[in-house]
């Protein structure tokens, strides 16, 4: 059982979820560009034009390429009586053997509330956060789910949130993980 992100549904994520992300994304290189290119088709220097449409082309799809890259494979994966949480840049092996787990609201107490460490966007956050209660978690939230998962393991806390998160909650009742988050 797994739930983990290939590359174009990092870009989805971190891109397509949020219109100001994708307009800064294209809007700057491509607002530098024309200010490149209308003083360039002026004065007839091609050089200056094909250097500045290299430039609104290439930027934008570097990081694309870079982002997607990078984060591809983050989510997580049951392994035995292990969970392998990737939440770039963070990679965790929780023992279930030793874990309790709760389903909870995104509105509860354990929500992250400002990333420390790690990646943030509306559509996808990994990494550290610090939740609403004032604990720490590490932390992989994929577009939104109405419910979370919280594991524990001694004073250490993971939070999962993503559409379908439930299964995974359930798939851990099944395997003995027991519940009451301290």
């Amino acid at each position: 059982m797994s739930y983990q992100l290939g590359f174009f549904e990092v870009i989805k994520a971190d891109y397509l979820s949020d219109a100001m992300g994708m307009v800064m994304m294209l809007g700057i290189p491509l607002v530098v560009a024309v200010a490149i290119i209308y003083p360039a088709i002026k004065n007839g220097n091609t050089k200056q034009i094909c250097l500045a449409v290299g430039q609104a082309l290439i930027i934008p799809l570097a990081m694309f390429a870079y982002s997607g890259y990078t984060m591809q494979g983050t989510g997580w994966r049951v392994e035995g009586d292990k969970l392998v949480l990737k939440a770039w840049p963070v990679t965790e092996m929780v023992e279930l053997s030793s874990a309790r787990a709760a389903l909870l609201d995104q509105t509860s107490a354990w929500r992250p509330t400002i990333r420390t460490y790690g990646h943030g966007t509306p559509g996808l956050t990994t990494g550290r956060c610090n939740l609403a209660n004032g604990k720490k978690a590490i932390v992989f939230r994929h577009e939104y789910s109405a419910k979370m998962l919280l594991l524990q393991v001694s004073n250490q806390y993971y939070l999962i949130s993503h559409p379908g998160v439930e299964e995974l909650a359930a798939e851990l009742a099944r395997r003995g993980v027991p519940g009451n988050i301290q």
